[in-house]
């Protein structure tokens, strides 16, 4: 079984509790597709026999415009719909309940979205999970109440952190980095200045996803720092379990369950680190290509002109990039014109600036090259606006010999 895929079925093992405990009725959810789905049922039914007209859907959900004119909306837009009624459904709900109840729905809510991300359901888990965050805004303290007031751990910890912890999941899973990151930042911000009273593998597991996350986008150096601080919390747990184990005197066949708690972790964040060493490897191999290819993209106008034929320009045009093949500035069958000490001043500060080009840093070249695409552009909009010049002046001309044969 794959470290990674071990760690998340033991963060969903681990998260589960309290089973049995005794919460309030679940809430039958009315949403757009379910009232969509149940009106075209009923058409159909009400339709005549033989008639397939009545058989195709005639109620739909229509996503409208900026312009005002409305369009069938996609699935996702259906989607969405579905989990804003969710939501404000759930408020409503949470809202008549008190505290205690509040807390038993939203861990029942919890063990409803595990069940289904064991059975690879994503988006549906996620749609659940975050219905469990309507518990936490109804329960945040009112203007009446101090704002310093103590957060309650208990709910933080075995309720609100798995919560936002799966929810990173899944987003992960269904290839949404940017929420990932949001929902550990989300997290970390819920802890705050409590993190030595929560376990260290919760800590561990929120930056370890969050640092997958930094990597799929890009973001090396997050990642690392990241990878890092979960390493760190998993450190930190050994230490609190080996400390454990020698203040109870536990058997030497005990003393493993410290190793066997964290390896799963620390294997995972090793893997990680190398998908990590691989994926800066590669963009160091990519950031020397895109160089290369701007330098030849900046160099290859000045050489073409003093290379037009030979070995060196066969060489060019292997390389993939074709080098127009431009004439000669002098004939072959003549001497070479004589360089005055002007020219030859300029050919060697061209040289020099040449040189130049080739010692300068990645951005500065793709700055360069940025400056040069708009230079092509605007010569390009003078070139046509000469064109529209040239063109009345010849039409102008035009009818003048006209008016001079006539005349004549």
């Amino acid at each position: 079984m794959d470290q990674e895929e071990s760690v998340q079925s033991q963060a969903h093992n681990n998260d589960d509790n309290d089973n049995n405990m005794e919460a309030p009725e679940t809430l039958p959810y009315v949403t757009t597709s379910a009232v969509l789905r149940q009106l075209n049922q009923n058409l159909q039914e009400l339709a005549p026999p033989g008639e397939e007209a009545y058989c195709k859907p005639r109620f739909e959900l229509q996503k409208r415009l900026p312009d005002g004119s409305t369009i069938p909306a996609s699935q996702d837009d259906l989607s969405a719909s579905d989990l804003q009624n969710k939501i404000a459904q759930s408020a409503k709900f949470v809202s008549q309940l008190v505290p205690s109840d509040r807390k038993k729905w939203a861990e029942q809510q919890r063990q409803s979205g595990n069940s289904l991300f064991q059975q690879g359901q994503y988006k549906a888990a996620m749609d659940i999970y975050l219905t469990c965050l309507v518990v936490k805004e109804s329960s945040s303290p009112s203007r009446s109440q101090p704002q310093d007031a103590a957060p309650d751990l208990e709910f933080l910890s075995q309720t609100l952190l798995p919560v936002l912890n799966n929810l990173a999941q899944c987003t992960l899973q269904l290839g949404m980095q940017k929420k990932t990151k949001e929902f550990c930042g989300i997290a970390l911000e819920e802890i705050g200045d409590n993190a030595s009273d929560i376990d260290p593998i919760a800590l561990c597991k929120i930056h370890f996803k969050r640092a997958k996350a930094h990597r799929l986008t890009g973001h090396y150096s997050e990642a690392r720092q990241d990878l890092n601080l979960s390493l760190s919390f998993v450190e930190k747990k050994e230490k609190a379990l080996l400390k454990e184990d020698t203040t109870m005197e536990e058997e030497e066949e005990d003393d493993d369950s410290a190793a066997s708690i964290t390896n799963p972790f620390r294997q995972a964040i090793q893997k990680e680190f190398r998908h990590l060493e691989a994926a800066e490897k590669e963009a160091r191999k990519n950031r020397q290509r895109q160089k290369k290819s701007m330098q030849r993209a900046l160099t290859s106008n000045k050489s073409a002109s003093s290379v037009p034929s030979g070995k060196k320009a066969l060489d060019d045009t292997s390389s993939g990039i074709p080098v127009p093949q431009g004439p000669r500035k002098y004939s072959t069958l003549r001497a070479r014109k004589k360089v005055s000490p002007a020219d030859s001043t300029g050919t060697e500060n061209a040289q020099e600036g040449r040189m130049d080009i080739r010692d300068l840093s990645y951005w500065q070249y793709y700055w360069l090259v940025v400056a040069r695409v708009a230079e092509t552009l605007l010569l390009l909009i003078g070139d046509e606006d000469d064109d529209e010049n040239s063109v009345r002046a010849r039409q102008s001309q035009v009818h003048s010999r006209r008016d001079d044969r006539k005349t004549r």
